[in-house]
């Protein structure tokens, strides 16, 4: 009984200890692990704007609440931001110290879609034009997965390896051999949390948004601008860490002139990972239906470039040519630069 008290004792300590350094902490007796992934700053909100880094952003497991600040240098702008987005998934602004890591690996389409679901608000300066002065535009999006991969091939075996390492503290006879087990649990906790963000096979995100237009920042002058659906499927392989991604989006764009654009993208992102990092290209290609302006089909080619600064700070930078200008078939040279900040904590699953 004293050596079990006194296991207890340290593994209290050490949550004290690494909470200041790995917030959420991830070692107890019933282990908790974080959900955690990389992410580009692109919500529904910022697409439906127009105002987006990547058409193809990657699908991932959500956050309580994220903030994401995006600036894009096109047409005299700056690299100050001026464009602004925060998303909220409901399910993880509540705990759930029930829900353990099995179930949330394995569960069905309902409940994938309720603990992925997120909703994003987002502000963005449109440039004035040649039918109307410079506005302020507002996004509204939806986002959830119906499918989320599956854990790699390393997670059942660290998984073992904790359980094991939680039962071992227990029988310890010196607190030299609990120091020890200590340090090979939180590395095998560490091990975890790289690997849960390693994520395989089928990924399918499912969105939709529309937006509000307020020339001249005027509420008066409000109306709706836009508003989409689209779906990303993706296919991450494991080793090595490449992520195939497509796209099909459907967008009605009202203009201020009176003409109403249905819009067409069909896409593919191709991306290769290393530990913080993630380069990849996209080419998506857009369709414009029948207009009494006849406006061309266009492409977009980006390059973009992910980087995991911290476990809640993302940058996301692009760079390349947009979709031609509708009123001028001009092909714009564009550049982003966003940072998308986790405002909660990270989502928590036991290990039972």
């Amino acid at each position: 009984m004293a050596s079990i008290s006194r296991a207890r004792t340290w593994r209290v300590l050490l949550l004290a200890v690494l909470g200041t350094l790995i917030p959420p902490a991830v070692f107890a007796q019933s282990s908790t692990v974080t959900i955690d992934d990389l992410k580009s700053p692109a919500s529904p909100g910022f697409a439906v704007l127009g105002v987006e880094p990547a058409v193809i952003s990657r699908p991932t497991s959500p956050r309580g609440v994220t903030l994401s600040l995006l600036s894009a240098v096109r047409d005299g702008d700056t690299l100050v931001p001026k464009n602004y987005a925060l998303e909220v998934a409901p399910y993880w602004l509540a705990a759930h110290p029930n829900l353990t890591y099995e179930q949330y690996d394995s569960a069905g389409v309902t409940d994938t879609l309720r603990q992925t679901a997120s909703v994003s608000f987002a502000t963005a300066r449109i440039p004035a034009s040649s039918t109307q002065p410079i506005s302020t535009g507002l996004g509204f999006g939806m986002r959830a997965l119906a499918m989320r991969g599956r854990p790699n091939s390393q997670i059942a075996d660290l998984t073992a390896r904790i359980k094991k390492l939680q039962a071992d503290i227990l029988t310890a006879k010196t607190p030299q051999e609990e120091d020890k087990i200590e340090a090979d649990l939180r590395n095998a906790a560490l091990d975890f949390q790289a690997q849960n963000r390693k994520r395989v096979g089928w990924i399918l995100e499912m969105a939709g948004a529309f937006a509000a237009q307020y020339p001249e920042d005027n509420v008066e002058n409000a109306r709706l601008s836009k508003f989409g659906i689209w779906v990303t499927p993706s296919y991450q392989l494991e080793a090595p860490r490449l992520n195939a991604s497509a796209v099909g989006r459907y967008l009605r764009d009202r203009r201020a002139d009176g003409i109403d654009l249905n819009l067409a993208d069909l896409g593919i992102r191709l991306q290769a990972e290393a530990e913080e990092f993630g380069v990849s290209v996209e080419v998506v290609r857009r369709f414009v239906g029948e207009t009494a302006a006849n406006e061309p089909d266009s492409t977009r080619v980006m390059g973009l470039l992910d980087y995991r600064v911290s476990p809640d700070i993302y940058l996301t930078a692009s760079v390349g040519q947009d979709f031609a200008n509708i009123l001028t078939a001009r092909k714009p040279f564009v550049s982003f630069l966003g940072l998308n900040f986790g405002l909660s904590k990270k989502p928590v699953v036991q290990l039972p």
